[in-house]
């Protein structure tokens, strides 16, 4: 099983932190490599905007050097390494309406959300920034990042990734057959920045205790910056088919237990709804966390030429000069989650079947609460 990339990315540009900085010195035009450089201010930014949420949060970090043999990961658990003291910068959403100024939004720090931990400091002193007014989906959006201390300005542009929606060509979905998964496109998001998963839901009850458990099995069936085929009898939609893989990927994931029965589906649905049992999760997102994907992506061959993506800028200042540098996106996502029924036939083979009649599968009407 797989989580989704989108998610992940937070950790890839975490760990891009305390080499960046001397990734630039090492690309740099200057002939000349000075591992002991004065100290320049780097900027990292991690933000993606989602209209449906009802916070949103950017994290911005500053890059560092250390001078000792190991000394990289006894720094990164400093806080004063990778975050600029709050009282130092100021964090601002600018809001646009077709190129026109609306308004402006003030993002304060905050550490209330929770992180394990890891090479990087994780403590209390964490800081992300949030602000709690509406994004609106027909906007754009500026982020200003501004250090009050040295007067440096970063910035970078989003636009919203609107809704999009996902059909079925039919009410219910045989987990015996290879499937087509059917989408609109979303507005502002690029044609092939789109990600899906298909899940499949069960509980289990225990037989002693009565207790219930829900579980999911989750595959992905698309990746960011994948292509799609654009379906021939409607231009409004693209199309991507997948494998039907569900037995296999559910005698994978689970081992049989004598303790306890399972079911498709939800213990909260009626019975009507029982059979509610197939979710998928769509994703659609701005070209620039697609860019960032693919120009992160490992690479399969010896020679490594990767690109560092970012859509972040240092503003100039009025003699034109520059102080610092700024990595990191700043875009845009949107998600869209149906659930189908599965077939009757597709149930029999759940419960019957040679790949998972062993998990001690039941029918969903035996269920009785």
């Amino acid at each position: 099983m797989n989580y989704c990339p989108l998610n992940t990315i937070i950790m890839r540009i975490t760990y891009l932190i305390f080499g960046i900085f001397l990734g630039c010195l090492f690309t740099a035009c200057k002939p000349d490599f000075e591992l002991n450089a004065s100290y320049q201010d780097v900027t990292v930014v991690y933000g993606i905007l989602n209209h449906q949420d009802s916070v949103q949060y950017v994290k911005i970090y500053k890059g560092f050097q250390s001078h000792q043999q190991g000394g990289v990961y006894i720094d990164a658990q400093n806080p004063d390494s990778i975050h600029y003291n709050v009282n130092d910068i100021e964090v601002v959403l600018e809001e646009y309406n077709k190129g026109k100024f609306i308004k402006q939004m003030i993002m304060t720090p905050t550490n209330e959300v929770v992180k394990e931990d890891g090479i990087f400091y994780s403590g209390d002193s964490r800081i992300l920034y949030k602000t709690d007014e509406k994004i609106k989906k027909e906007c754009s959006y500026k982020i200003v990042i501004t250090n009050k201390k040295t007067g440096k300005v970063t910035e970078g542009n989003t636009p919203i990734v609107g809704d999009f929606s996902i059909k079925s060509s039919s009410q219910s979905i045989n987990m015996n057959r290879n499937g087509i998964l059917s989408f609109t496109k979303s507005p502002s998001a690029s044609d092939s920045c789109y990600e899906f998963h298909i899940s499949f839901l069960y509980f289990e009850v225990d037989k002693e205790t009565h207790k219930v458990t829900q579980g999911k099995i989750t595959k992905i069936i698309s990746q960011a910056g994948e292509g799609y085929d654009e379906d021939k009898h409607d231009s409004e939609l693209f199309i991507k088919p997948y494998s039907a893989t569900f037995y296999d990927d559910i005698a994978t994931a689970l081992k049989p237990n004598p303790k306890v029965v399972r079911y498709l589906g939800k213990p909260t649905l009626s019975l009507a709804e029982g059979y509610v049992c197939i979710e998928i999760e769509g994703w659609a997102a701005g070209s620039s966390l697609k860019n960032y994907i693919i120009s992160n992506k490992p690479t399969s061959s010896f020679v490594q030429v990767n690109t560092l993506f970012t859509n972040m800028r240092v503003v100039p200042k009025e003699d034109g000069s520059t102080e610092g540098f700024a990595f990191g996106f700043f875009s845009s996502k949107v998600k869209c989650t149906p659930r189908q029924y599965i077939s009757d036939h597709s149930e029999d083979s759940l419960v019957n079947g040679s790949k998972t009649r062993h998990l001690g599968f039941r029918y969903r009407k035996e269920y009785n609460p």
